[in-house]
């Protein structure tokens, strides 16, 4: 049976080759038809657009011709700007130079006025010091001519300096005069050179340093000396209005002036001129409202135990006194008890009344008050 079966192998594998050739022939017959059919339409299709093909190139080539066009305008442009950009570069060194010119000029001018400022204020310097030697010289050829003149001035000055001195130490209600008792040879110092002091405010029209503080020493001197005389002297009294009016009268008058005449004319004089000292501390207080003097003296004016309406008007001056801190420029707690004080008596006179129509103050706040101003200091119900 072996022997049998071996040629029926051979002969059917012999018998397949030739149907297997054909069988790849065909495959590849019918792989290779799509790509020949795919081949003549792509031949076709680029035989049809070869004359497209022409024009499209014509265009392409004006668009090549254009840009180039373009090209050499930008060039041109560029070859503009860059001859107008060296034409600014030059011309900013050019100005660059004059610039430089102009600040060396402005230096220069510069210099040569700090050095003649410099030499102007030298000779000016060195006038000024000839012209002080010069009053120095004529200074003291005049002391050595009228030696006696200027040792009054020095003992002129001497007595109001010690003056101010010993009424800074008082009270605004102190008697100055009085104050002096311990020390006549100051009293009579001041007696004797009061004519020099005068003697300078009318010479030199009251521009002398210092002569309107002497003036208003010798009003308030002779103030106190009248009142200590108990007003028989009447002398005492117009020399102390002559003084502070001389004082009032001067254009450059301050508050302190006003205030003095207006308490020589409401406490010194023997005949009070109220009107006189209520006009005069009306404006004392419109140029100052921030002082407590003119308030307390127009409260003192109108102060009446007896009358509701009058206390009712000198409580509201004490009450606004009460609210500043200065007595005229400084503070002066003395002074400001006597406004506390004040204020107390008006609040606990208004409560006596039965038909006050003004918000009265009970006693003990009253009382409250008064402590608060003994507390202070010295109080009273006098005017300053």
């Amino acid at each position: 049976m072996a022997s049998r079966r071996k040629p029926l192998i051979a002969r059917t594998g012999l018998k397949a080759v030739p149907a297997i050739l054909v069988a790849m022939g065909l495959l590849v017959i019918a792989g290779a038809v799509p790509q020949v059919v795919r081949a003549a339409k792509e031949l076709t299709a680029k035989a049809g657009s070869e004359p497209a093909s022409g024009g499209e190139e014509k265009k392409l080539q004006q668009r090549v011709d254009d840009l180039g066009r373009q090209i050499g305008d930008l060039a041109q442009k560029r070859e503009a700007l860059k001859d107008k950009l060296d034409a600014i570069s030059q011309q900013a060194n050019q100005n660059q130079w004059l610039l430089s010119i102009v600040m060396a000029v402005a230096g220069l001018l510069t210099l040569a006025q700090g050095v003649f400022a410099f030499f102007s204020a030298l000779n000016y310097e060195n006038q000024a010091a000839d012209a002080v030697k010069k009053i120095e010289a004529r200074a003291a050829e005049a002391s050595a001519r009228f030696p006696l003149l200027e040792g009054t001035e020095r003992a002129n000055e001497r007595a109001f300096e010690r003056l101010t001195k010993i009424r800074k130490q008082l009270n605004f209600d102190q008697n100055l005069y009085k104050r002096l008792n311990s020390d006549p040879i100051a009293r009579q110092e001041i007696l004797s050179l009061e004519n020099f002091a005068v003697t300078q405010f009318l010479a030199s029209e009251g521009n002398a340093p210092g002569v309107i503080d002497h003036l208003q020493l010798l009003g308030r001197f002779y103030a106190d000396k009248y009142l200590s005389g108990k007003r028989e002297f009447e002398a005492d009294f117009e020399r102390a209005l002559y003084y502070c009016t001389l004082v009032y009268k001067r254009p450059d008058r301050d508050i302190s002036a006003l205030n003095e005449l207006g308490w020589l004319h409401m406490v010194v004089e023997k005949t009070p001129n109220l009107k006189m000292a209520r006009e005069l501390f009306a404006d004392s207080l419109a140029a100052e409202p921030k002082q407590q003097r003119a308030l307390y003296n127009l409260g003192s004016l109108v102060f009446d135990p007896d009358d509701t309406a009058r206390l009712t008007v000198a409580r509201g001056y004490f009450e606004r006194a009460a609210k500043i801190e200065n007595w005229e420029k400084t503070p002066n707690e003395d002074s400001k008890s006597r406004v506390y004080y004040n204020l107390a008596c008006a609040y606990a006179r208004l409560a006596e009344h039965e038909n006050d129509t003004c918000e009265a103050e009970s006693p003990t706040t009253s009382r409250r008050r008064i402590r608060q101003s003994r507390g202070q200091g010295r109080h009273g119900a006098g005017n300053v």
